[in-house]
């Protein structure tokens, strides 16, 4: 629940460089092969471990070759630093952190359709359509979104900020916070496209 690029104080407990530092939060993200039956936390220890190893330096969106793991090179489609670091980290001031997700290829589960007349023309239109997420559908749907400044970047924060306050039962009498998000635009500014974006994002980090 920590936010990409945000400095969290570690301890190094030993060796010259022992005392309190700064690391920089990276996350990974790993994609996991449909046809693969490994276990999370197997690939989620590895993709640590040989990241750690291999890499110096970690900007946004730096796709991370895994040719050199036997498990990761069965296991996976793509390893790739999270797209909202917001500056270049080296390797030893990163707290990296990885989110290991698989894409479902289920389509969309219409609930039962509602009626609606408007005039003298009656019609049905879905109640609800589900989509269980992450999702194929909406892969790479994140990258493909350009929006000024930060606000990709705010928006994540929010929601994770707003789920993470659900998931451990805060007060809402002690702590307010507004869970609602309203986005306003001209049709065809993304408006959806960020929402299934956002909701797919947070599938695969939490």
């Amino acid at each position: 629940g920590i936010h990409p690029g945000h400095c969290v104080e570690m301890q190094h407990t030993g060796g010259p460089h022992a005392g309190r530092f700064q690391a920089v939060v990276v996350p990974i993200e790993a994609c996991v092969k449909r046809s693969s039956t490994a276990r999370f936390a197997d690939i989620e220890a590895e993709v640590l471990q040989l990241v750690a190893r291999q890499e110096p330096l970690f900007v946004a969106g730096q796709r991370i070759a895994f040719a050199g793991s036997a498990l990761l090179a069965q296991c996976l489609d793509s390893l790739v630093v999270c797209d909202l670091l917001p500056h270049a980290v080296q390797s030893a001031d990163a707290l990296l952190q990885a989110a290991v997700y698989q894409l479902s290829h289920e389509e969309p589960f219409l609930e039962d359709t509602a009626t609606f007349e408007v005039g003298d023309v009656d019609g049905e239109t879905p109640a609800c359509e589900m989509t269980t997420l992450p999702n194929r559908m909406f892969h790479e749907l994140w990258d493909s979104l350009i929006f000024e400044g930060t606000v990709k970047c705010d928006l994540l924060n929010y929601v994770e900020t707003a789920m993470l306050f659900s998931d451990y039962g805060v007060n809402t009498n002690l702590i307010t916070f507004n869970r609602v998000m309203l986005l306003h635009g001209p049709p065809g500014t993304g408006k959806t496209s960020i929402c299934k974006a956002l909701a797919q994002k947070m599938s695969i980090r939490l």
